[in-house]
């Protein structure tokens, strides 16, 4: 899901702000 997030702000690197909005997706659906 981090990576959806990493590839959606169209960095190359994966932050932990990708992960927490990952998380928060995830718990939206």
């Amino acid at each position: 899901e981090a990576m959806k997030c990493m590839r959606h702000s169209r960095r190359t690197t994966l932050t932990t702000d990708d992960v927490d909005s990952a998380l928060s997706l995830r718990n939206v659906e």
